[in-house]
């Protein structure tokens, strides 16, 4: 039995927002990032959690390995609204270190247009 889930997508100027709505675990994650990958289609993406109460090790190995093909691309990716306990998880697991993370949709918005949006190249850099 799957876990459910919605996706909700909005395109604002030239960024994909994904709302992830419910729980992401290994009974839907494949289908939530095949339907998300497949309907990208700008080179900025964000995904809004506000609504997400729960994700896994599944959930976090998908977006470490979208970020990885999006900064391979030179594209942007953001995650906005991560609420706790699900906020405390990505930051056990470092990827507010891997991937920029905004509390708020709107701030996501405009650092995701800035020329000075971190890669992880240079979000290390800044740590040492």
């Amino acid at each position: 039995m799957n876990t459910q889930l919605e996706i909700v997508m909005k395109i604002i100027d030239d960024i994909s927002i994904y709302e992830l709505i419910w729980e992401i675990d290994e009974t839907n994650a494949d289908n939530t990032f095949k339907e998300i990958f497949d309907t990208f289609f700008w080179k900025k993406i964000i995904y809004d959690l506000w609504q997400l109460t729960h994700g896994n090790s599944k959930f976090i190995g998908y977006l470490i390995n979208m970020n990885e093909f999006i900064e391979e691309k030179g594209w942007k990716m953001y995650i906005a609204n991560c609420i706790d306990p699900l906020k405390d998880i990505l930051e056990l697991a470092w990827i507010d270190k891997m991937i920029n993370m905004s509390d708020t949709l709107e701030k996501a918005i405009i650092e995701i247009n800035s020329d000075n949006t971190p890669t992880l190249f240079t979000r290390i850099q800044q740590e040492n």
